[in-house]
């Protein structure tokens, strides 16, 4: 995986984390927290391994009727 694909990943998913939890960077809570508020166990998503990544991609596209 490239660098720049790396960076993508993961302000896509801080993005996310804040939206889930309903602040915006201008409240400038540490994504620490807020993952601790979501109980989500990995720290990153670098951290998955690239078999995960694979997964949630299938799953991602299968249809709601599987």
């Amino acid at each position: 995986m490239k660098t720049e694909d790396m960076w993508r990943l993961e302000t896509a998913e801080s993005m996310l984390v804040r939206v889930m939890c309903g602040v915006t960077p201008k409240n400038r809570i540490a994504l620490d927290e807020l993952r601790n508020c979501l109980n989500i166990r990995v720290e990153s998503v670098k951290d998955l391994s690239r078999g995960t990544l694979k997964w949630l991609g299938h799953v991602e596209r299968i249809s709601d009727d599987d």
